[in-house]
Formats: structure tokens, C-alpha cells, sequence
């Protein structure tokens, strides 16, 4: 069974559980929960939203951009797997592990991935921060 998770999930024993109880149980993450977690202090945010789903990796897929999404064409064969961003959900379960971890060569290479993107991740949250604001 497939469960969209938001943000405030992320960092909730539920989806742990949810995960534990079987390997065919996967969380799918909107874009958006990925910027969300680079709010404030970005590396200490990922870690700290990420660091559940670790033991994981393989039941966590993300989706690709709402934009994106709403330009696919509507036919039902494959769509749940059209939904989904493969490089990037490749890329989140190869490197889950590694990047939570807190000290050394791995946390120091981690802290300069997040930093060294920070001005495409403050540019993305702008814009969503935008359309959120034009949404209510």
C-alpha cells in the first residue's frame, strides 16, 4: 500500500510503524516535502526529517513536480508509475543512509550538497511559498 506523507508525518513514529509492518507498505513524498525540510537550518531539518526513514529506504519514492504531473497525458496504464520522480527516488534511497549520518567525511559532504544548492532551494520555496499565498 502506497501512503503520501507530508512534512509533519515525516518526523512521526506512525510511519515507522506503518513502514515496519510490511516491506510492500511505501511512503511517497511530494517535491514539496523535500523543500520544506531545507526551511531554516537545512542541514539540521533534513536530518531530522529524513533520519525515520533511513531503515527504509527502499519503501520511500518521491513524486515529481506538480507541474509536471499535471501536464501528463490521462491514461490509467502505468499511471502510478508515471507519478513517480525515478532518478530522484533513486537518489534519496542510495544516499538515505549515508547522508543522515551526523559526523565525519559523510556529514561534512552533506552539509556542502544542502549549502551548496541553498540559493535553487530558497528560490523553490519562494515560489511555493507564493502560490500558497495566492491559494488562500
Amino acid at each position: 500500500m502506497r501512503l503520501v506523507v507530508d512534512t509533519s508525518a515525516l518526523r512521526s513514529a506512525s510511519i515507522q510503524g506503518y513502514l515496519g509492518v510490511s516491506t510492500r507498505n511505501e511512503i511517497i513524498l511530494p517535491q514539496t516535502v523535500l523543500t520544506e525540510c531545507l526551511k531554516g537550518d537545512a542541514v539540521r531539518n533534513t536530518r531530522e526529517s529524513l533520519r525515520g526513514l533511513a531503515q527504509f529506504s527502499s519503501q520511500v519514492s518521491v513524486l515529481k513536480p506538480g507541474k509536471t504531473i499535471l501536464r501528463m497525458r490521462p491514461r490509467s496504464a502505468g499511471l502510478q508509475s508515471r507519478l513517480i520522480d525515478h532518478g530522484l527516488t533513486k537518489g534519496l534511497r542510495r544516499n538515505l543512509l549515508f547522508n543522515l549520518c551526523q559526523t565525519g567525511l559523510a556529514g561534512l559532504e552533506v552539509d556542502q550538497m544542502i549549502n551548496s544548492n541553498k540559493a535553487v532551494s530558497d528560490a523553490t520555496h519562494a515560489s511555493y511559498s507564493q502560490l500558497s499565498s495566492r491559494a488562500k
